[in-house]
């Protein structure tokens, strides 16, 4: 095998000594392969004062060499980078090379970044007598990742102040929905009991008392539905969880939405498959399938047809209520589940609703380890799917 530090030696020569250096004491060769290199060549002694600079390097500084001459190369680099290229002021040997990166000053007072590789020089004695520096441009990338670490930096702290409004917005949504609830509940109350004594009541008065009978009853389900979303989003509230029948689960939502459907002239359909049990919360998903069937029976018009289905695969069971209703615009699908959201046709239309049964719904299924699935198009029609995993929460 060739030794390459014999590479370039002549008879006599010590043979720690390198091609590299014979290269640094032969000044004018030097000189001349520094100023055909693509790259930004300085020369220092030990003392750190410039000896030489190539063209490329006053390129990249916009520098002189008749004015970098003479000057301590600290005064051309960045003073925050300093630090960086006086790690090789040992001169004990145990530190022959470096490569960095850093910020040269340059003469329009603009900071130009740059890759450095520092090498010693030797004389044939194995004494230092300077050094030398490549420096590779390399400002554009380096900006870049100066971009993207502060693009990365602001938008940890935008999600940051997100997640402080979000968290905001809870505390005062849970605060004002308490507060609520109780004067609804006296209101609701009382106005019973006022009810009650219909017989001194004028049938103006009986039907003042009704208006405000069914808005304070109105609002007292919003209040309760969103603090039942609140507990179910805070992981607050506790599933009582037991051997479920699927089958039987949506034939019991199917007989409670029957009548609705009647009343709406809906034709309400039901196929499902027997199949193991899960393990869940019965009442809870319940209220899971109350929900998604009332909506499919809101949003679809007179003659109109609302399909329950229940299949299941080794994995899991899934749940799928399809109506032939006015459906979802493509761009709001994604928002179905936000709290509050109501679809654009359905405000258009004056559907009623709050906008949280849906957000429960998702809140409840994955509660359970599964996940609620919706697929919609505008005039055609809307299917949730429920998927729950036969063998209890995942």
């Amino acid at each position: 095998m060739t030794d390459m530090g014999a590479l370039g030696r002549t008879p006599g020569q010590p043979a720690g000594e390198s091609l590299f250096t014979r290269l640094m004491e032969d000044e004018a060769c030097f000189k001349l392969l520094s100023e055909v290199a693509p790259v930004g060549i300085v020369q220092t002694d030990t003392d750190g004062t410039l000896r030489f600079v190539n063209d490329t390097w006053s390129g990249m500084t916009g520098i002189p060499a008749s004015e970098a001459i003479g000057k301590n190369w600290r005064s051309t680099v960045h003073q925050s980078d300093v630090w960086r290229l006086d790690a090789i002021r040992d001169e004990s040997g145990a530190d022959d090379e470096l490569a960095t990166d850093c910020r040269l000053r340059t003469a329009g007072g603009e900071d130009r970044w740059v890759h450095v590789v520092v090498r010693r020089v030797l004389d044939a004695q194995g004494n230092l007598t300077g050094r030398v520096a490549a420096l590779t441009d390399v400002n554009a990338r380096k900006l870049l990742e100066v971009a993207g670490e502060r693009d990365r930096r602001l938008l940890a702290e935008q999600n940051l102040k997100l997640r402080d409004l979000d968290e905001a917005r809870r505390r005062y949504l849970a605060t004002v929905s308490h507060e609520l609830r109780t004067p609804l509940t006296s209101i609701v109350s009382f106005v019973e009991l006022i009810k009650a004594q219909e017989s001194a009541l004028s049938a103006e008065s009986a039907d003042y008392l009704g208006i405000v009978q069914r808005n304070a009853e109105r609002l007292l389900r919003v209040v309760s539905d969103l603090l039942d979303l609140e507990g179910l989003e805070e992981g607050l509230t506790k599933l009582e969880l037991r051997p479920v029948s699927v089958p039987e689960l949506a034939r019991e939502s199917v007989r409670t939405s029957w009548a609705t459907a009647a009343i709406e002239r809906v034709r309400l359909e039901l196929s499902a498959e027997d199949g193991p049990d899960v393990r869940a919360d019965g009442n809870r998903l319940l209220q899971v399938m109350d929900n998604l069937i009332a909506n499919a029976i809101k949003f679809t018009a007179e003659g109109g047809s609302v399909a329950v289905r229940a299949s299941h695969d080794a994995a899991e069971w899934r749940i799928e209520v399809s109506d032939s209703g006015i459906g979802i615009p493509p761009e709001e699908v994604d928002h179905l589940f936000d709290r509050f959201f109501r679809a654009s046709n359905a405000r258009r239309e004056r559907v009623p609703g709050t906008g949280l049964g849906l957000p429960t719904a998702k809140a409840i299924t994955e509660l359970h380890g599964g996940k609620l699935e919706v697929e919609s198009t505008v005039g055609s029609g809307t299917t949730f799917t429920v998927c729950l995993p036969i063998g209890g929460k995942a």
